[in-house]
């Protein structure tokens, strides 16, 4: 049988999978949180294998030692078997005692260049455009997430979104996304990720985050644009959104100052 190491990463995280094999080569097709993917082994010369599991619903060929890169990827999942919910506390009322916790986790998981002052976001709170959201395990503060909201509208924007640095890579990422789109169903809500680009200095990590979000039920919007002089792409959980609903979104939200310093300019719209 081939694959086992992948197959032992499936089992570890209790996800059921079909294994199949032909000409020597072995096929794992497996649902994860809704979303297909598959494992399809090929030897050309050299052996591989053909997977969805970094983009979902985008293939590509793994070479080298590609049963430990999958399986190490695929074990980075959080766990099926995790039935606790997130909670999403406002710290602006009944999550007030986790405000400080908060607001070191945001002093410490951001660069400086990419955080607002908290007196612009006290502000914003102030006027109904933001929402600071501890997020908690079993009363335990775990990471934060910040969304500028148009309440008129139905609009949200994920602005920053951490876990605190002890309980990463225990699938809390993953929870809280799933309680944050849970929040926000009723809602476009907006996602913006730095768009891939192999000699950034962060490459990795950049693929990383876009698989993470993809794999967690965000869809592309084919928009990209540059915002403060930083290119991202634009995900939503729809997969719709143009740069002129996005632009009017910031426009409602944040004050026109403000605005004129991200400097939102269309890179491309794909759809």
């Amino acid at each position: 049988m081939r694959l086992q190491t992948v197959q032992d990463a499936l089992n570890q995280k209790n996800i059921r999978f079909e294994y199949t094999e032909e000409d020597g080569c072995g096929s794992l097709d497996f649902m994860f949180r809704g979303l297909k993917f598959h494992v399809w082994e090929y030897h050309d010369g050299v052996w591989g294998a053909e997977t969805n599991i970094y983009e979902a619903g985008r293939s590509e060929d793994i070479g080298g030692d590609y049963e430990e890169k999958i399986a190490g990827e695929i074990l980075s999942w959080p766990d099926m078997i995790n039935n606790r919910k997130m909670k999403l506390v406002n710290i602006s009322d009944e999550g007030a005692k986790y405000k400080w916790q908060l607001y070191d986790l945001y002093d410490k998981a951001f660069p400086e260049q990419e955080k607002k002052p908290l007196q612009v976001m006290e502000n914003l709170v102030a006027d109904g455009k933001m929402e600071m959201l501890a997020m908690v395990d079993e009363d335990e503060f775990v990471g934060l997430a910040i969304n500028l909201i148009d309440a008129e509208q139905d609009r949200a924007l994920l602005d920053y979104y951490a876990i605190v640095p002890e309980k990463r890579n225990y699938g809390y990422g993953s929870r809280g996304l799933e309680a944050l789109l849970k929040k926000f169903k009723n809602h476009k809500y907006i996602f913006e990720i730095e768009t891939q680009d192999e000699k950034a200095e962060n490459a990795e990590e950049r693929k990383k985050r876009k698989a993470f979000y993809l794999r967690n039920g965000l869809q592309e919007t084919g928009l990209f644009v540059n915002v403060y002089d930083t290119d991202f792409e634009i995900l939503t959980p729809d997969g719709e959104l143009t740069f002129w609903e996005y632009v009017d979104f910031l426009r409602e939200v944040m004050y026109e100052e403000y605005v004129q310093i991200l400097r939102p300019t269309l890179i491309a719209m794909k759809k």
